[in-house]
C-alpha cells in the first residue's frame, strides 16, 4: 500500500498552470486575492468570500468582485483573458431605470463611472453598475495599477445613488498635475496607432490613425470639466462618427454595447459607459476622480491606446450583428 511518501514529486503540492486557460484562471485569482488583501486593510469595508466571489460591504456601497475568463473579440478571438467583473448593487427604488432610453439619454450619459445595466431576470430587482477590468490592458496591476478597481468596488453605490448634492471625491491637485504632464509630454503620434489633431492646457483631441478608423471616431480628453458627484478628474469621451439612421434603435444599442464589454475582452478595461449624446452620436464616456491621477500618472496615454480597439471592437459590433 502505497504512502503519501511514494507519490512522485510531480504529484505533490499546488501545481503551476500548464496551459493558457489555467494560466488565465490563475492570473485573476492571484490578482483577486490581492485586492481582497487590499481592501482588508481599510477599517470601513467588511470583506465576504464564498465560491470565488468576493463581497465588499460598506455603510453606504456594496460590491460583488468575480474573476472570469473572457472570450476574445476581433482579432482577440480564439482565445480567453482574465478579468475581474464588478457590479455594485443600487436600491430597489431604482427598477425605474428599467428603460433602455432611459439609461442610454440620461442615466449611463452622466453615471460618469460603469455602466448601469438592465435587470437581472426580469425578477424585479434594482439594476446593476457594472464595470470589467482586464488583466492584460496596459495598466499596471500591483497596488498602483489595481487603485481605481479598488475605488470603484469601495464606493460605487456612493456616486451612482447620489445620496448629497456635493462631490463624492475631493479635488486631488498633485493628481490633476501628474495629467496635466501627462497631456503636455503625449506625442503628436504614437506608433501608429493615433494622431494627435488638438493639445490645449487641459484637454486633447486625438483621432485613430490605422487607415480603416482615420474617420471613424474622435477622442477627448478633459481636465477642466468637473463631474457633478465625482468632483475633479479626467474625463474621457469616444465618440462614433458615423450617424445611424435607425434612431430608435441607437438606445438598445447602447445596452448591447456596455453588454457587450463586461463579457467580451476587446483588450481595454471597461469602465465608463456606452450613450447616446447630445448631438446623436453613439459615445463612450467615463470620469476618472483625480485621486488617481498620482497612482496611475499616464492613464491619458494608455486610454488613447485603448482607444482604437474599443473604437474598432465597436464599429465592427454595430456592422456585423445588431440587436433586434
Amino acid at each position: 500500500m502505497l504512502s503519501v511518501h511514494d507519490r512522485p514529486q510531480k504529484d505533490a503540492g499546488p501545481r503551476e498552470p500548464d496551459s493558457p486557460r489555467q494560466r488565465d484562471e490563475f492570473a485573476a485569482l492571484r490578482r483577486l486575492r490581492d485586492i481582497v488583501g487590499w481592501l482588508d486593510q481599510d477599517p470601513a469595508i467588511t470583506l465576504d468570500t464564498r465560491d470565488g466571489v468576493v463581497g465588499v460591504f460598506t455603510a453606504t456601497s456594496n460590491a460583488v468582485l468575480r474573476p472570469v475568463e473572457l472570450d476574445g473579440a476581433g482579432i482577440r478571438a480564439e482565445r480567453k483573458y482574465p478579468a475581474i467583473q464588478v457590479s455594485v448593487w443600487s436600491e430597489p427604488w431604482l427598477a425605474w431605470v428599467n428603460s433602455p432610453r432611459r439609461r442610454a439619454t440620461w442615466i449611463n450619459r452622466g453615471m460618469g463611472l460603469g455602466a448601469m445595466q438592465p435587470l437581472l431576470d426580469g425578477e424585479g430587482r434594482a439594476p446593476l453598475l457594472n464595470a470589467c477590468f482586464e488583466l492584460d490592458d496596459g495598466l499596471r496591476w500591483e497596488y498602483e495599477g489595481a487603485a481605481l478597481l479598488r475605488l470603484f468596488a469601495r464606493s460605487g453605490a456612493d456616486w451612482m445613488l447620489r445620496r448629497t448634492g456635493r462631490a463624492v471625491f475631493a479635488r486631488n491637485t498633485a493628481g490633476l498635475r501628474s495629467w496635466h504632464d501627462a497631456i503636455v509630454r503625449l506625442p503628436a503620434h504614437w506608433f501608429g496607432t493615433w494622431t494627435l489633431l488638438k493639445r490645449m492646457p487641459a484637454r486633447v483631441i486625438v483621432r485613430p490613425a490605422e487607415y480603416d478608423l482615420a474617420d471613424e471616431a474622435e477622442v477627448h480628453i478633459e481636465l477642466d470639466r468637473p463631474h457633478p458627484r465625482l468632483g475633479s478628474g479626467l474625463r474621457y469621451t469616444l465618440a462614433l462618427a458615423r450617424r445611424y439612421s435607425a434612431r430608435e434603435r441607437l438606445a438598445a444599442w447602447c445596452d448591447w454595447l456596455n453588454e457587450r464589454e463586461t463579457q467580451l475582452s476587446i483588450g481595454t478595461s471597461h469602465f465608463g459607459a456606452w450613450h447616446i449624446a447630445a448631438n446623436g452620436r453613439l459615445t463612450y464616456t467615463a470620469f476618472i476622480p483625480s485621486l488617481i491621477g498620482e497612482p496611475l500618472p499616464n492613464l491619458p496615454r494608455d486610454l488613447l491606446c485603448g482607444s482604437v480597439m474599443r473604437a474598432r471592437a465597436a464599429i465592427m459590433a454595430l456592422s456585423g450583428r445588431l440587436p433586434l
